[in-house]
Formats: structure tokens, C-alpha cells, sequence
């Protein structure tokens, strides 16, 4: 159960931080950025196959590739309903 947190929170952290770091190449708002971030967020079917391969060819455990596939699960599960609230928030946040 540890690294399951540890991999959700590395993984909707790493997501954000990384959109919101591009601030100054971008023209968009930091609250556009930021949902963007969760928008990235949902990228499920990309980790599992990568996830999977890995675990075939030895390069990760079961446990890690179980941590892998709940948390692609998850962060897929819960962007709509992160979006659908900032956008009820802030309706001119999309542009």
C-alpha cells in the first residue's frame, strides 16, 4: 500500500509541476496549465503497456507492476471529476 501512494502522488505531482514549469515558454495561465496537468494525468493505457513489458522482461517486480497499474487506473478514474470541478470553479479558465 506504500508504494501505491508513493506512485500516485509522484505521478500527479510529476504531471503538474511539470505543465506549470513552462510558465514562461507558454501563453497560458497558470490555472490553464494546471488543468492541463490533469489532463495529461489520464494516460492509462500507455503506462500499462509499458508497465506490462517491463514486468515481462524482468525489469520489475509484481508488486511495482500492480503499484503501476492501480495508480493508471486511478489518476484515469479521477481526472474527469478533478476537471469537472475546476471548470464549474472557473468556467473562463478554459480560454
Amino acid at each position: 500500500m506504500p508504494l501505491l501512494l508513493v506512485t500516485i502522488v509522484v505521478a500527479l505531482l510529476g504531471i503538474i509541476i511539470g505543465t506549470v514549469i513552462v510558465k514562461p515558454f507558454s501563453k497560458l495561465n497558470l490555472k490553464q496549465l494546471y488543468l492541463m496537468g490533469w489532463g495529461m494525468n489520464s494516460r492509462g493505457a500507455v503506462e500499462l503497456v509499458i508497465a506490462l513489458l517491463a514486468l515481462n522482461h524482468g525489469l520489475i517486480t509484481q508488486e511495482v507492476f500492480s503499484a503501476l497499474a492501480a495508480m493508471a487506473i486511478i489518476t484515469t478514474l479521477v481526472l474527469p471529476f478533478v476537471l469537472q470541478r475546476e471548470i464549474k470553479k472557473d468556467p473562463a479558465a478554459l480560454g
